[in-house]
């Protein structure tokens, strides 16, 4: 399986939908190793999917089928982020809306 940029929801079934042809696997199998209802897979990743899935469910699809899902930076995006992050911070007064590490409780 090529990796593939996943923009939109229907790029994230159609690519989960080749997999599991590159694996010449039953969405039936699929059910079992995943531990889904019988036919469930058939409506996420069918040929007209009635269901969508939530992260649980997308982990233990992709578990089912041998993948993993890993992050990749988006330079151009980032950048797009940085700039309105930028233009957006001096508008807001009191605490700053960052995630950061968690701070070690002051000793008395």
């Amino acid at each position: 399986m090529e990796s593939a940029p996943i923009e939109t929801y229907s790029d994230l079934i159609a690519a989960l939908r080749a997999h599991v042809r590159d694996i010449d696997c039953t969405l039936e199998t699929v059910d079992t190793v995943a531990g889904f209802t019988s036919r469930y897979s058939s409506k996420l990743i069918g040929p007209n999917p009635i269901r969508n899935m939530s992260a649980f469910t997308l982990l233990n699809l992709c578990g089912a089928l041998g993948l993993r899902l890993t992050l990749s930076r988006d330079d151009q995006r980032l950048e797009l982020l940085r700039k309105r992050s930028q233009w957006a911070e001096p508008q807001r007064n009191g605490p700053q809306y960052r995630l950061r590490e968690p701070q070690p409780p002051d000793s008395p």
